[in-house]
Order: C-alpha cells, then sequence, then structure tokens
C-alpha cells in the first residue's frame, strides 16, 4: 500500500488500492527514515513516492474506511469504496454477486445497503483484493 501524511494539520491519511512498488516501498521507508534492509545505517528522508492523479482520485481517507468497516456508510461512501477497489460498476457489481442497477442505486444514496450487502462492502473497505479476486473467479469470466 502506498501511504501520504500531512503532518502539519489533523493527521489525514490516503491508502491506494494499487500495490506499491519494491522502488516506493524502499523511498517510502527511507521517507520514514527507516533503516534500510541492505545495510544497518539509517537513511536520509526522501520525498515520498509521486502520486498520478489516478491515485488521488481513487484515494480514500482513512476516516472514511474505518467507517465503511464500521458499517456507517454516509452519502457517497459506496461510489468512493468501487473506486478505490478500482474496477467499474458492471465489475464491482459482478463481484458482489448483485445487478449493476442495485450498485446505481446505493451510489446514488436512493436505497441504503444493509445486511449481507452491508456485510460485502465492509470486506471490500477491510481488503479490497478479496474483491478484485472474487471477479476474478466469476465461473464463466473472460479473464482478458
Amino acid at each position: 500500500m502506498v501511504a501520504w501524511t500531512e503532518p502539519e494539520e489533523e493527521e489525514i491519511h490516503f491508502i491506494c488500492a494499487r500495490k506499491a512498488t519494491p522502488a516506493e516501498r524502499r523511498l517510502y521507508r527511507n521517507y520514514a527514515g527507516e533503516t534500510s534492509m541492505t545495510k544497518k545505517t539509517t537513511t536520509a528522508p526522501l520525498d515520498p513516492p509521486e502520486w498520478t492523479e489516478e491515485d488521488f482520485a481513487s484515494a480514500l481517507s482513512e476516516a472514511q474506511r474505518r467507517r465503511i468497516v464500521a458499517g456507517k456508510l454516509k452519502p457517497g461512501d459506496v461510489a468512493a469504496l468501487r473506486r478505490f477497489v478500482q474496477l467499474t460498476q458492471e465489475q464491482f457489481a459482478e463481484a458482489l454477486g448483485i445487478s449493476v442497477r442495485t450498485l446505481q442505486n446505493w451510489e446514488q444514496d436512493r436505497v441504503t445497503p444493509d445486511g449481507p450487502a452491508l456485510a460485502l462492502l465492509r470486506i471490500a473497505a477491510r481488503d479490497p483484493s478479496i474483491i478484485r479476486r472474487n471477479l476474478a473467479s466469476v465461473p464463466g469470466r473472460d479473464q482478458g
């Protein structure tokens, strides 16, 4: 995971769904002032990895993610979660086993998910890779 922190104001964390590359992980460890894995010395802080527009568009604040994991959805949370997982409406609906229309109703806050649907969204917020793996394992789905 790639994380960004603004230490000056109230701590704000953004979490990106894409996995950090090994180079980004090394840079982040160095930025945090942690000891290098290959050397026994502490490295000087570097700038954190640069985020792309795509990373920012799919970012989910830590507070928002915690709220979704707790099952306390607010308007816009379902759409933000889908963007965080980086799936289209069709893909996200298929991975959850719901219709696209149901997902659209949730995203436009016409209907609030509850029961098993809310449980699935909570799991997606906790571990987005599960949703992607589930989509990949849908029978009859073209893997390309």
